[in-house]
């Protein structure tokens, strides 16, 4: 059986183009099916290089955007390590200035949770 290539050429550098049939001795010949087939896939090619060239602004955009997006959310994820920090610093400066006043706070915070949850 003969391959596919050589029932079915496609389109290389030095082929006539075959967009038009050839003129025979009665007029126009009929397009053959392959001429047919190299047409469709020709017109397929192009319609996906002009829907890619049209996609490509818009996909530049969106990963502009994302970058962007993923800047600003590790800024602020770093902006509420620093506050966490400065929070937990200063609760430990509290206890180690006032450590029977966050005692008596700690027991009175217990008691009342333990008096809600009953």
């Amino acid at each position: 059986m003969a391959p596919i290539s050589d029932t079915f050429p496609m389109p290389h550098a030095g082929m006539p183009a075959m967009d038009a049939p050839s003129n025979g001795p009665a007029g126009p010949l009929p397009a053959t099916p392959v001429d047919l087939m190299q047409r469709a896939v020709r017109g397929a090619h192009e319609t996906i290089d002009r829907l890619a060239e049209s996609a490509a602004p818009q996909v530049q955009r969106l990963g502009d955007g994302m970058a962007s997006a993923s800047d600003a959310l590790h800024a602020q994820a770093g902006r509420l390590r620093e506050t966490r920090d400065q929070w937990a610093e200063g609760l430990r400066g509290t206890v180690r200035e006032n450590p029977l006043a966050t005692i008596a706070v700690a027991l009175a915070i217990g008691a009342l949770i333990a008096r809600v949850t009953r």
